[in-house]
């Protein structure tokens, strides 16, 4: 979305606890994908970053890659990503969507009376699924009605200058703070989120962000662990225990995952050979590569080409 980097309020993010956007597009019937073509429309790329993010889809359709899966979603699904997890957004075919970000000091500071870092991560249906749908049954249906009806509204596709939220009313920032509260106390009621303690700090985050970002738009770049600790300014030993506790996998499993993302997309939509793609990534060998790629993706390079 918009504002990735300054919680959609054109602020500094290092002051901003948390916002709450409602964003809106029309969405002409003329771009709705049939059934013999598939439009990758109004996509957002693979990202990161170093806040929680929470996106409930309204109304329309979309589909989201988390984990190296791909999540439809529909009217009332509601998916939650962590920090430093790694989703895209692709056929978003959605004219409405609540996003809320929000920093892991904000998570902090409502479990103040706990000593060391915590952080929330998804659990029972939202870990299984990626995602879970809320029906007007659901406990959470009327907290995120509260969201939409709270939440500023902004029109994708225009200028974004125009767009800035500088700050909330006092008493509308209230509300939505008591809205996210009990929406995050509501998913952790129903063992939709978990609480685990945590070895990064906030500061650490941005670091591993700026390096994740990079990795991201530049998987052909072979970033040697050594390199990818000194950018970040850590040791080696400590980089390698901090990049495992902050993503959730080792380094190189990371760096593995996003080539396999990157050599899927040229394998569909170029006409490299297997071999070409394998060194364009600098895989070393062909084997090695087809090795990968089928580890991430349960097929091989080929079989993957020509099932699509």
């Amino acid at each position: 979305m918009l504002y990735q980097e300054t919680f959609q309020a054109g602020g500094d993010p290092a002051k901003i606890n948390f916002s709450s956007v409602t964003y809106i597009q029309e969405i002409s019937s003329a771009l709705v994908p049939t059934d013999n073509e598939h439009c990758y429309i109004c996509a957002f790329p693979a990202h990161c970053h170093s806040f929680y993010e929470i996106n409930y889809t309204v109304d329309g359709s979309a589909e989201a890659e988390a984990g190296n899966r791909m999540i439809p979603l529909r009217p009332g699904a509601l998916t939650f990503y962590p920090p430093l997890a790694v989703h895209r957004i692709q056929n978003d075919l959605r004219p409405r969507q609540i996003v809320l970000q929000f920093s892991s000091r904000f998570v902090q500071q409502l479990f103040s009376s706990r000593t060391g870092n915590i952080a929330l991560f998804p659990a029972g249906a939202l870990l299984a699924d990626g995602a879970v749908t809320i029906t007007q049954e659901s406990p959470l249906y009327e907290i995120v009605q509260q969201l939409l009806r709270l939440s500023p509204a902004i029109r994708l596709h225009t200028d974004e200058t125009l767009q800035i939220i500088s700050e909330y009313p006092a008493p509308t920032e209230i509300q939505l703070c008591a809205a996210l509260t009990s929406l995050l106390s509501t998913m952790m009621q129903m063992e939709l989120l978990r609480l685990v303690e945590s070895d990064i700090q906030a500061p650490n985050l941005l670091k591993v962000q700026t390096l994740l970002s990079r990795l991201i738009s530049q998987p052909e770049e072979k970033l040697p662990m050594e390199e990818a600790a000194a950018m970040v300014n850590m040791s080696y030993s400590n980089f390698c225990r901090t990049f495992q506790s902050a993503v959730g996998m080792s380094y190189v499993d990371f760096c593995n995952s996003i080539r396999i993302r990157r050599a899927k997309e040229l394998l569909l939509h170029t006409n490299l050979s297997v071999t070409e793609i394998s060194a364009r990534l600098n895989f070393g060998s062909i084997s090695y590569f087809n090795r990968i790629f089928k580890k991430y993706s349960g097929a091989t390079p080929l079989a993957y080409r020509t099932s699509r």
